[in-house]
C-alpha cells in the first residue's frame, strides 16, 4: 500500500467514525471502524517527517489546521465553540512531530528517551485528542519504524491493554500499516486531507444545526 491508499483508509473511517459518533451512536460498529484510523494517521506523521523537504512548513500546516479545526471540533463533539478540556487530532500530531524535531537533535538514545517520557508528561497536560495515549503511539512508530512486527505489539498493548475498551479495535490500524510499500502514490491530493478535516467536521455541525 503506498501511503495515499492508507489516507483513503484512515480518512474514510475518521469520517465513518464522526458520523456514528453524531447521528448513530447507539450502533457500536461505526466506532470500532474509527478506531483504525488514529493509528493509521500516527504513522503517515512519522513517515511524513521522514520524507519532508521541510520540517518546519510541515509543523506550520499541521498547526495551522489545529487552529482552523479546533472551534467546529469544539461545538461538534461538546457544543461549545471553545472547549479547553480536549483538543482536535491536529494538536496531537503536532505535539508528536515537536517531539520528533526534538528528537532529532539529540545524538544520544538515552536522551531521546527521556525526551519521549517528558512529552508523554506534558500530554497528559495538554488538551489533545488521545492524549498520552496518542503520543505514546506516535513514538513506537517513530522507535520502532523499522522492527514492524515489534511496533504492531507495543502498539497492541498500548491499545488493548492499556487504553482498553473499543480503542482495542486500534490494533487493526497498526497491522494495515505494515502493508506499506514505502511509495507515495498519488500526490495530486496533497492539501486535500489537510482540508477534509475541518471541511467534514464543519458539515457534520451543520447538519446537526439544521436538524433541531
Amino acid at each position: 500500500m503506498s501511503s495515499f491508499t492508507l489516507k483513503i483508509i484512515a480518512v474514510i473511517a475518521m469520517v465513518i467514525d464522526h458520523c456514528g459518533a453524531i447521528f448513530l451512536s447507539e450502533y457500536q460498529i461505526f466506532r470500532i471502524i474509527g478506531r483504525i484510523s488514529f493509528p493509521i494517521f500516527c504513522f503517515l506523521l512519522v513517515e511524513g517527517y521522514h520524507h519532508t523537504k521541510n520540517v518546519y512548513k510541515y509543523l506550520a500546516r499541521l498547526l495551522l489546521f489545529a487552529i482552523i479545526s479546533e472551534p467546529f471540533f469544539d461545538k461538534l463533539f461538546y457544543g461549545d465553540w471553545i472547549y479547553k478540556e480536549k483538543g482536535n487530532v491536529f494538536i496531537t500530531l503536532s505535539f508528536g512531530l515537536v517531539f520528533m524535531i526534538i528528537s532529532s537533535k539529540l545524538p544520544n538514545v538515552i536522551e531521546k528517551y527521556i525526551v519521549f517520557a517528558v512529552c508523554l508528561m506534558l500530554a497528559s497536560f495538554i488538551p489533545m485528542d488521545y492524549g498520552i495515549y496518542g503520543i505514546a503511539m506516535i513514538g513506537g512508530f517513530y522507535f520502532l519504524r523499522d522492527k514492524k512486527l515489534v511496533n504492531v505489539i507495543y502498539q497492541g498493548f498500548i491499545n488493548m491493554l492499556v487504553i482498553k475498551g473499543i480503542q482495542t479495535y486500534g490494533v487493526i490500524g497498526a497491522v494495515i500499516t505494515t502493508f506499506y510499500n514505502g511509495k507515495k502514490g498519488c500526490s495530486k491530493f496533497k492539501y486535500d486531507f489537510y482540508i477534509l478535516y475541518p471541511l467534514h467536521l464543519l458539515i457534520l455541525l451543520v447538519i446537526t444545526q439544521l436538524a433541531k
